[in-house]
Parts: C-alpha cells; structure tokens; sequence
C-alpha cells in the first residue's frame, strides 16, 4: 500500500537535518484565476531535546539548487511546476518555481498556480531533481507516487558535478495539504528530508603500536542506486538491483587528536591521532529488503602489517540478546559505525549508531556477544603462500593463496555461542561460488564446556580458464553464532599470486632480500593495464594510442610525495618558477598552497632535504595500502637483470621471471617539469635517500642516486 500525501503525517517523520520552508500571506492581488505560492526555504531546525540549532548537516548537504511542485486537487487531477530556468526572473515563466539565494542559509521561491482555486490540494515539494529531468513523464499523480529518483550507477553526493556545468545535490521531498483560494496566495509551511541515508565512520582502534587497527578503505554493500521520490509505507525501496561499488574516497579519512565532532580540527601527525574518522563521505539510498539484499558495509585496514577486510551488517539484537535482525536503511538518516578494539586486541569490533540526520535521540545497535571464534588445527596443501603470522595449531593465515586447480581448507572454529561460516566475493569479476562449506561437523563441547567447536572444510573450485594475469579474491566470515557481526576475516585468492591492491592482477614473486622473497605489483602505481606496448611521443598518431600508454604508463611523482602527476600534465600542474621552498613537514600539508603542484628545482621540492635523513614517510607512500616503495636493495633485484628497453616495444621484460615488465615511461623533469623520454626509458624510485639524494633505477642501466626534484615512476612491493 502507498502512501496518502494527505495522510502523511509529517510530524512523526520531520527529520532533524531538514530544510524547513515557510510561506507567508500576502495581501496584494493576484490576476484573475492566478493563486500564488510564496516559499522561503531556511535551514537550521531545531532539536526536538535541546531546541539548539543543528550544525551537523554541511551546508552542501542543506543546498538546494532548484524546487519543483506537484499540486494534486480531485477536480483538476495533478498538476506540475517544474524548476524554473537559472537565467528566469519572477514574474517570466509565471508557471515554473523561481528559487532565488538569499546567500544567507535562506532561499526565496515563487510559482504562480493556474489550476485548482477553490479545492483542498496535496502539494509535493521535491528539490534538485537533475537539470535534465523530464517532468512529463509524470502525467497522474499516481504515477508521481510510483516515481523514482534517476537511477545512477554512481553513489549519490553533493559536492562537485554530476556531468559537465550540472550541479549536483541532494534530491529532497516535503508535502502538506493547503486550500487554494482564486487570486490570493496560499499559506503553507514545507519540511524537507533527503532521500538519501548517511554512513560515517569513527575508527577508536587506530593507533602506531602493535595490535592497532588504521582504516584505509571502506565500499557499500548492496546498496540501492535509486528511490522512491515519495515516501511508500515502511519505506520501501523501489524493485532495483543492488551495487557494491559505492566506494569511500579514502581522501577524506582525517586524523583526530580527540573525539570526532564537526567542528574537532584534525592532525597531520599520525602519531598524535587517537582515532580516524571519515564522515560527510558515504551516502546511499533507501534499502528495505532485509531479507534478500540488505545494504552493509565493508571496511578495509591494516594491523600488525597485514590487510584485513571485515564486513559490517547493519543489525540490531533482540531482547533475547541472542536474535539478530537486519536493519533497514531510512531515508534522511545517520548511521554511525564505530570501530573498537576487540576483546584480546587482536581484531576489530563495532558500534552501530542509527539516528536521525541531526537528532539527539538514538538507537544504540552494539554487539553483547563480543567473543572472537578461535580458530586451530588449519590445513590447506594446496595453498602456495599464506599471509599473517600464526600457528596452524593455534590460529590460521589472514590471507591464503590457492591456485587456479582449486583445493580444500580445513580448520577447528570454537566460540561459547557457535560458530557459523559465511563466502563472499570482492566482485562480480572476482567471479561467486568457487568457495563453498563441503564439510560440517556437529558441535563439541570443549572440556572446559565454555566453548562449542565445529570443524569446517572449505572448497575452492577449480577454475582452469583463469588468465594467469589475474586472479579472484573472495572472502570467508568466520563469525560469532550469535552475533554475525563479530567474526574473523581470511582473503582467499584463487590463481598464481595475490592480488596487487584492489586489483585483479597478480603479484609477483622476484628475488629475496635479507633471506625473505619480495613480491612485486604487475604495473606501476596508477596503471589500469599491464604494460605490453609503449609508443613514443613522435610515434603516436590517434588518441587511443596516447591513452594506452597513460594505461600501461602510470603516475609520476617526486620523491618522497604522495601527489601523482600525469605525464604531459603540463603547465596546468606546475608551482610557479623559483618558489621559496618549504620544509617537508609544511610542503606535505593538505593547505599547503603547492600541494597538488610540481615544484620544479635543481635539486629537491622541499628545503630541508639534505638533512633529512630517512626514507619515503610512510604517511606519504603513493602505494595502496598493504604495499610501499621498494628499498634500494630490492631494486638491485631489478638492476641485476640488466635492464634494456626494447626499441620495439617500448618495455623491458624479465628473462627470469617473464610476468614482470617495465614500461618505459620517461619522466617529468625537475627543472622544468616537462615530460620527456616515453617509450625510450624507464626511471623508478627507490624509498632509500642518502646525504639528501634518493637512489633510482634507470634502464640504462643505473642504480644510482639522484636529486628527488624529477617526477619518476614507482613500482610497490609488498610490506
């Protein structure tokens, strides 16, 4: 059953972020037949507790852009007033909304209405639907409660642009019921809510030591890509397939000195952090369907030098203690996870927060059955390499390679509450159903009869096609029976090697370096494609050819930044000539004002090089996370080869270990910042610096050091 605008009962659901709109009597008169409505449209609505004006919503998240209403009387059907054109001034387009920037908070808006004097009508306000939305295809007003938000494949935000000089922000809804009286205006007040749901995230576990936990990632799970633009009962979600790419620009993860508020300043020093936040960043629409795609969230981090994954259900538990259920996502609302430190330090574990956007009441959804499942006696003779420190008798790898002719995993899992074992894939190109539970013992009770152990057989299906190239990555919950949000993470790769950061190539085994192998990424830091052809610049006839080697090529940085730079990118990415050089600690700030720019000098970017003394910062490593700039050791590995680019190719291509290639991508030049040389060498950095110089590999070869002012490329290897 839908909705009645007339008997939606706005005071039970004015979420506390709204923008609330209020619109004034006035006495002039109006034509013959004309009624007006005259909104103005402020932010700022108070708590229902407090009665203080709310701060969390951005004033992004308040904007409104353009207004449209549906006006709805039994005599005259439905009738629409779309937004009306930027360029329009009232009284032009009498029959089109004209929103007008008071610049401050405020919005005035004015649409003169040629139907329904006379009657009670159901107005519905929507805000920021898409410049190019075709309003006629709404032709009842049913058919208006029926509709849905554009779906995108993208996550909805409202920041930047949504394609080139489109604005971009929150599509929002209100409705009342008003008398509409022949030449006089209307007296109605509006209360907007966004149809879209908010995720922050808090991160308590960070922390430099041992056992910390650093959030680097985190994606949405089977979220819905659109909604409907008025509410239905229970808020339902429109009929959609789901998407699990809506991925957190990991950008916007800050450090905080102290608790996370909107106003809290954060730290650039890692070590003087307590926690990680990333809020105002995930946003997603509606989910109801807790039954057969419930939206969750992944997030992704380090600990103790190895990349853990753990998947977040969105669930509350029952009175019981004991019964867990789904929550479902709800238009306009804020959903904080919160993650601490587990029992024992060794894992993570969380807080789910559900509240409205802004509100002072909240639902608090926490784990009470906070136990870990042990894991022991683990087998797999099959894996090829394994990840993470541990005893198979007391423990089992956080990562497991397993190649493409499959094999069988097999481990105790004990936990007071039961245990229960849940797959999942990173991605539809990962491919789903290769690993599934064969095996599954009945509960034993431990002689201390504190503990319920179950012994598991896992099976990875062969998959004898799989490029060599590449490989799947898929993932096993091991999970609390009682509360599945609890649970241990193992990444399971099925192929040759690991996967080299969020990609499907794999990585590759060359060379040892103090007795322990290296593994190296496919491509250089940037690069989609593994490299099989670069063309120099005189070569290069169409612009696919040039955007092949960007592919292959990758991004160039000067040594010791994070800040990628393109090749070719110039002038539009350079700093002025003969700027006065920072220190590193000021020139590696986000407000740093060259911060996104090549600085060009003789012999650094920053002015404190020569002292220095010490390698690439990990805080400014281009390389994702669980990977970092190669020493200059494991580039001997490289340089031992000798290698020479061929002239032909424009690669070099390992006689030992053939899957590894370098692209000859040139380089950016330091004092210019001109890009040169693509297709006839190669230059890579090294993390290593000495005496103020850094030591970088060149095809020519050399293995030397060298000014760190040159953008190079980098090729990580695995922490």
């Amino acid at each position: 059953m839908k909705y009645s605008i007339t008997s939606f009962i706005l005071s039970l659901l004015f979420l506390c972020a709204c923008n609330e709109e209020e619109i004034s009597r006035k006495t002039d008169p109006l034509p013959d037949g004309v009624m007006r409505l005259s909104a103005t449209i402020r932010n700022g609505v108070k708590t229902r507790a407090l009665g203080a004006p709310l701060s969390d919503a951005t004033a992004d998240e308040k904007r409104v852009d353009r207004l449209a209403f549906f006006v709805h009387t039994e005599a005259e059907g439905l009738q629409i007033y779309p937004p009306a054109p930027e360029a329009s001034v009232y009284p032009t387009d009498p029959n089109k909304v004209h929103l007008v920037d008071n610049g401050d908070g405020t919005y005035t808006a004015n649409v003169d209405l040629t139907a329904g004097g006379g009657y009670e009508a159901d107005v519905v306000a929507v805000a920021n639907l898409p410049e190019d939305y075709d309003y006629s295809q709404i032709v009842t007003w049913q058919g208006l409660l029926d509709s849905v938000t554009v779906a995108t494949a993208t996550m909805p935000l409202c920041t930047g642009e949504y394609a080139a000089g489109k604005k971009n922000a929150f599509v929002m809804y209100a409705s009342a019921t008003v008398a509409l009286h022949k030449e006089k205006e209307a007296e109605i007040s509006f209360a907007m809510e966004r149809l879209v749901a908010r995720i922050d995230i808090t991160n308590k576990a960070y922390g430099t030591d041992r056992n910390a936990f650093v959030l680097t990632g985190a994606r949405i799970l089977q979220a819905k890509p659109a909604s409907y633009v008025t509410p239905h009962d229970l808020y339902a979600s429109p009929e959609v397939v789901t998407v699990s790419d809506w991925r957190l620009d990991n950008t916007l993860i800050k450090l905080y000195k102290g608790e996370v508020t909107t106003d809290n300043e954060t730290t650039e020093a890692a070590a003087d952090a307590v926690c990680q936040a990333a809020w105002h960043a995930l946003y997603t629409y509606e989910n109801d369907d807790v039954s057969h795609a419930p939206t969750c969230l992944e997030v992704t981090g380090t600990m103790n030098g190895a990349t853990i994954t753990r998947k977040i259900p969105f669930e509350v538990t029952d009175a019981d203690g004991i019964t867990k259920n789904p929550v479902p996502i709800v238009r306009n609302h804020r959903y904080l996870v919160q993650i601490n430190p587990a029992p024992g330090q060794t894992d993570i574990s969380y807080k789910l927060t559900v509240d409205e956007w802004n509100a002072v009441d909240t639902v608090n959804v926490q784990p009470n059955q906070d136990q870990v499942p042990v894991i022991s006696n683990y087998a797999c003779a099959a894996a090829t390499n394994t990840f993470g420190t541990f005893d198979a008798l007391t423990g089992m790898p956080d990562t497991i390679v397993v190649p493409a002719t499959g094999g069988t995993i097999s481990f105790t899992a004990s936990c007071p509450f039961d245990t229960r074992v849940t797959m999942d894939y990173a991605s539809s190109d990962d491919g789903n159903g290769w690993l599934e539970v064969t095996s599954r013992s009945e509960a034993v009770v431990t002689k201390a009869e504190s503990s319920l152990a179950r012994t598991y057989e896992i099976t990875v299906k062969p998959n004898v096609g799989l490029d060599a190239t590449l490989v799947n990555r898929g993932y096993l919950y091991i999970a609390n029976g009682a509360n599945g949000s609890v649970m241990d993470t193992v990444t399971i790769y099925q192929g040759e090697n690991i996967a080299y950061g969020e990609t499907r190539f794999a990585a590759i085994p060359m060379g040892q370096v103090s007795g322990k192998d290296v593994i190296w990424a496919p491509v250089n830091v940037g690069a989609t494609e593994i490299a099989t052809q670069i063309k120099k610049d005189a070569d290069i006839i169409t612009d696919e050819e040039k955007a092949a080697n960007e592919r292959q090529c990758g991004y160039y940085f000067q040594w010791g930044r994070k800040v990628p730079f393109r090749y070719g990118g110039e002038p539009g990415d350079l700093a002025p000539s003969g700027v006065v050089l920072s220190t590193y600690e000021n020139a590696t700030k986000s407000d740093y004002e060259y911060a996104t720019k090549f600085i060009m000098n003789s012999a650094a970017w920053f002015s404190d090089y020569a002292v220095f003394g010490k390698n690439w910062p990990k805080e400014n490593d281009p390389c994702p996370a669980g990977w970092r700039v190669p020493t200059k050791e494991e580039l001997q590995i490289v340089f031992d080869q000798t290698p020479a680019i061929d002239g032909t190719t424009g690669i070099w291509t390992s006689a030992a270990t053939p899957a590894f290639v370098l692209p000859a991508g040139g380089d950016r030049r330091f004092d210019s910042g001109l890009s040169e040389s693509r297709g006839g060498s190669a230059i890579y950095w090294s993390a290593t610096l000495e005496g103020g110089k850094a030591y970088r590999l060149n095809t020519d070869p050399l293995l030397d050091k060298r000014d760190i002012a040159p953008g190079y490329l980098v090729r990580c290897v695995k922490e």
